[in-house]
């Protein structure tokens, strides 16, 4: 039983991490800032566009910042809505990540101490196949994808954004998710590849 809730910790630790990293990867965004030329396509600045992404990602990422107001960009009802909505769930990753990285720890170091390493091949092998597995999906159709990953984390319609009245979506564009997706799965691929490699090496 021990054991069974240490790995568990363990797995939850290596899934909000890979969660966690693209959401802090600012340069991800920069890249697609510049590689979409965003600034073209919102009328404003590189450094203007940088900005409010900041005053969002503080909102999104700080649990005691109540409020939500990017300077230039103004927000719907729904929209806000929906931001609070995904503040709740990066609030809850993190939750989940520091929650479990100490527990994780001293389960990985128990099994080093008592040369039982080799009992991560196998749970770790499937690690392996979830990020392989969602990268398949998502490559049949990113917009079906990314559709279905709304449906399942969201109750409501309120993550559909129009620019009308929610012009922050001219500078978020569907690619930049994809590729935010894409490095989570990247980490958690290489996360389950180390511990792999840890539990063989201890055979």
């Amino acid at each position: 039983m021990k054991h069974k809730l240490g790995l568990f910790c363990l797995i939850l630790t290596m899934i909000s991490f890979a969660i966690i990293v693209p959401i802090y990867s600012k340069w991800l965004y920069l890249i697609d800032l510049n590689l979409y030329r965003l600034d073209e396509v919102a009328g404003l600045s590189k450094s203007v566009i940088s900005h409010n992404y900041n005053v969002l990602m503080q909102y999104l990422l700080n649990p005691f910042k109540a409020k939500l107001s990017m300077p230039d960009f103004p927000s719907s009802t729904d929209g806000l809505k929906h931001f609070k909505d995904v503040k709740l769930l990066f609030q809850l990753v993190q939750g989940i990540f520091l929650l479990t990285i100490v527990p994780s720890f001293f389960f990985l170091r128990r099994l080093k101490r008592q040369n039982q390493l080799w009992q991560l091949v196998n749970p770790m092998r499937l690690m392996m196949l979830l990020p392989i597995c969602l990268g398949f999906l998502m490559a049949l159709g990113f917009d079906t994808f990314f559709t279905k990953f709304h449906e399942l984390f969201f109750s409501d319609s309120t993550w559909i954004f129009y620019p009308e009245v929610d012009p922050i979506i001219l500078v978020l564009p569907e690619e930049y998710f994809m590729h935010c997706f894409i490095l989570g799965f990247v980490v958690l691929e290489l996360l389950a590849l180390y511990f792999y490699w840890k539990g063989k090496r201890s055979l």
